[in-house]
């Protein structure tokens, strides 16, 4: 019985307009991305790849 009842609040929610704005929503998003990122985009170079920035000291003496 409660099997049924879990059932039946499923899909109940499968056919709710929030699931389906959602649903839309993330379709939209990945039609989006999917056609606005170009195909030769080159990948972000990883923060450690980079060379690390040393500060020079100066000793000024008066």
């Amino acid at each position: 019985m409660k099997q049924d009842r879990k059932v039946c609040d499923m899909v109940a929610f499968l056919k709710s307009g929030l699931f389906v704005r959602f649903m839309g929503g993330f379709l939209l998003g990945l039609v989006g991305v999917v056609t606005l990122n170009p195909a030769d985009a080159q990948p972000r170079p990883d923060d450690l790849s980079a060379a690390p920035i040393q500060q020079e000291r100066s000793y000024d003496i008066l």
